[in-house]
């Protein structure tokens, strides 16, 4: 099951990039589609570092997992030369970059999928939970939000 969920976040931060890849291609960088992707990515490297890598590590991944890390290093250097490519106005190498971002991406999040994620599908259910529980703790409302009762009150 948490597996099916990382899988989706993969999906989401690849819908994120393209939006961002579509808004490049048509001249007029959308800075919020890059923001979203930047930030769930690294939110997505964050959780799996932290937290899933060191759930299912064993002798027998651990090269593996190490080679998903060096990988997540690459990724974040991209992040932060599209950042600065947006920054510069240099839409056509942030283009570049991102394309390259997203082939990246694909080969990644296949070997994450079919190795640690399977690992993490043979914990049992009450690991699953803390793991769950642990994005639950680290959550943090939006500023500004209050819960329905109050807000229909507004």
């Amino acid at each position: 099951m948490l597996s099916d969920i990382l899988e989706e976040d993969h999906k989401r931060v690849g819908e994120s990039l393209t939006c961002f890849l579509d808004s490049l291609r048509e001249g007029k960088p959308s800075v919020s589609c890059f923001e979203k992707a930047r930030n769930s990515l690294q939110n997505h490297i964050f959780w799996e570092e932290s937290i899933l890598f060191r759930t299912v590590e064993n002798q027998a991944n651990a090269a593996r997992i190490h080679g998903l890390e060096v990988e997540h290093g690459g990724i974040w250097k991209l992040l932060d030369k599209i950042e600065e490519y947006l920054n510069a106005g240099r839409g056509e190498l942030a283009t570049d970059r991102v394309e390259g971002l997203i082939r990246v991406l694909d080969a990644h999040n296949e070997a994450e999928e079919q190795t640690v994620y399977q690992e993490l599908e043979k914990q049992d259910a009450s690991t699953q939970a803390r793991l769950i529980l642990f994005e639950i703790e680290q959550a943090r409302a939006p500023e500004g939000w209050v819960c329905n009762i109050l807000r229909r009150r507004r």
